[in-house]
């Protein structure tokens, strides 16, 4: 009988397998354009479609993706750059509001992926956040046999950006926006890649090991932080030439277009990216036009943000912790920040709030009004100093506290060293930046978020609670190091060898980098769980 029941199975499936095969030829007849397979526009504007995660954000796969560009774009993109960020390969900033004067070839030992940036001119690190987003140009690309054509293409970043600009690296952060061209060309409308409208392709600057934008938002994920998905993929980018290969980037999947409309239970709510001096929430730096509106952009309504901002600084703080605890959980998931902070720590992240002001979401769910913490961009994390393998010094060990932003060997820890550019109380919104230790001490009141918190009896147990739970159970050494092997033989051939990575397009010095990071990974992994043992043992001393 069971036999029986099984042949009917199958049989049916067989019927309805072929029935769809011929609906699918009806409404959507894939057409040729050279060797370039086309779809059709019922499958590229399909605006309601569901998010494809399994095909392109796959775990344990490399894909590959094609993108086309004119050379008139190309040119394009090159002279918008150097009005930006000065000539490719040049390693100074000439433009308006730009750093100047001093060139790096003055110091000794800068290789590509240590980040290192000029000294002060007549601007500073700090006006890289009025610096407009490269343009857009039109591009096609083609990924499992599929042509997508006018989307829009630009590079992205803003540190990380400007030193590989200025390395003359042309491994460069790029994102890819579905309709970005919808006005111009209309059967773009609403067009979508497997269903997500932006691809965010990091390039990993500052990265040997080529995965950290891949393993820390599986951390976060592991501590229940909302993060995006990743995915490795291998870029060939045409420009006029045919394709180059640009490297091994990591995918990332966009917070604005499917993360809140996946991983939270309303998706219509507020999403701001806080970025510059009003996201620090320092008393009286508070700024609405520092949290960029993501979405319901048209609506002028920032109250959220206004009564986070309020509730943070109120009185009651001092005179009622109850109360002032009480206001602050209604419009913020203090938990889930507590949570995102203890993780943060455990990794060491250079480049967050703590450190700088930004690399952050802020979403206002609906359904419980509440604000959540979203991280992101975490290229600067699992590392000893914003330099990676340097260990935070500068050429000949030059001390980067004093005009660098950085911290010498033993201090890796202190909060907020002063970099150029940044207020005299430390840290900033722009250049290098900085990391905390897991006791906070040294966090002063220019971040609010974690000093406050922290000065509470409560939330200062339950982040030693949450630390100890997340150390434990998020940050095992030995399965952390067994996943970095993992990820390491999957990449390996697309990073070096022969169908590696190729001079000019790439941070590694010479192949010996890549092992050699997946060491130092290790290392740092069990050094941080060390101290954060030390510190939880000295807490419960206490």
């Amino acid at each position: 009988m069971k036999d029986k029941k099984c042949t009917t199975v199958i049989i049916t499936l067989f019927f309805a397998v072929i029935i769809a095969i011929l609906f699918q030829g009806v409404c959507a007849e894939v057409v040729t354009d050279g060797e370039e397979p086309v779809i059709d526009e019922a499958d590229s504007d399909a605006s309601d479609t569901a998010p494809d995660y399994e095909t392109v954000f796959p775990d344990d796969e490399i894909r590959e993706i094609y993108i086309t560009i004119s050379q008139d774009s190309w040119e394009e993109i090159q002279e918008d750059m150097e009005s930006k960020y000065g000539e490719f390969g040049n390693r100074t900033m000439t433009g308006p509001g730009q750093m100047g004067g001093i060139r790096p070839e003055n110091f000794t030992n800068v290789t590509p992926g240590e980040n290192m940036m000029e000294p002060p001119g007549d601007g500073g690190p700090g006006d890289m956040m009025d610096q407009e987003d490269p343009i857009y140009v039109p591009a096609n690309i083609s990924f499992n046999g599929e042509n997508f054509e006018n989307v829009g293409l630009r590079y992205k970043g803003v540190n990380s950006l400007m030193t590989a600009w200025q390395q003359g690296i042309g491994k460069i952060s790029l994102k890819i926006d579905m309709d970005h061209y919808e006005d111009d060309y209309p059967e773009t409308e609403n067009q979508k890649f497997y269903g997500f409208k932006e691809l965010n392709l990091q390039s990993g600057m500052s990265d040997k090991s080529v995965i950290r934008e891949k393993i820390v938002p599986e951390i976060f994920q592991a501590a229940g932080i909302v993060a995006p998905e990743t995915a490795f993929y291998r870029v060939y980018l045409d420009h006029g030439d045919g394709p180059e290969y640009f490297g091994l980037y990591t995918l990332v999947e966009s917070i604005d277009d499917t993360v809140i409309e996946t991983q939270f239970s309303n998706g219509t709510g507020n999403l701001y990216k806080p970025e510059g001096e009003g996201a620090t929430f320092a008393e009286g730096k508070l700024d609405l036009e520092d949290f960029e509106k993501k979405t319901n952009e048209d609506e002028g309504d920032y109250s959220d943000i206004e009564t986070l901002y309020s509730v943070l600084h109120a009185d009651t703080r001092n005179t009622s912790p109850e109360t002032w605890r009480s206001d602050l959980e209604s419009i913020f998931d203090v938990e889930e920040f507590l949570t995102w902070l203890a993780t943060n720590t455990l990794i060491k992240n250079w480049d967050t709030y703590g450190g700088n002001s930004r690399n952050y979401y802020l979403y206002n769910n609906p359904d419980t009004g509440t604000l959540s913490w979203i991280p992101w961009d975490n290229n600067y994390a699992l590392m000893d100093g914003m330099g990676g393998s340097m260990g935070g010094m500068g050429p000949d060990g030059m001390n980067r506290t004093e005009g660098f932003g950085m911290m010498p060997p033993g201090d890796m820890n202190m909060t907020q060293p002063r970099g150029f550019g940044m207020p005299e109380d430390g840290g900033g919104h722009g250049g290098m930046g900085s990391t905390v230790t897991f006791s906070m001490d040294t966090v002063t009141d220019r971040w609010p978020l974690i000093r406050y918190l922290m000065d509470d009896p409560v939330y200062h147990a339950m982040y030693v609670d949450i630390l100890a739970n997340v150390a434990e159970n998020c940050f095992n050494t030995t399965e952390l190091a067994e996943e970095f092997d993992k990820y390491h033989d999957i990449i390996e051939s697309s990073v070096i060898g022969p169908d590696g990575e190729r001079e000019g397009y790439t941070y590694l010095t010479d192949d010996s980098d890549f092992d050699a990071a997946y060491e130092e990974l290790k290392e740092h992994i069990n050094t941080q769980y060390a101290e954060a043992m030390e510190y939880l043992q000295e807490e419960e001393t206490k």
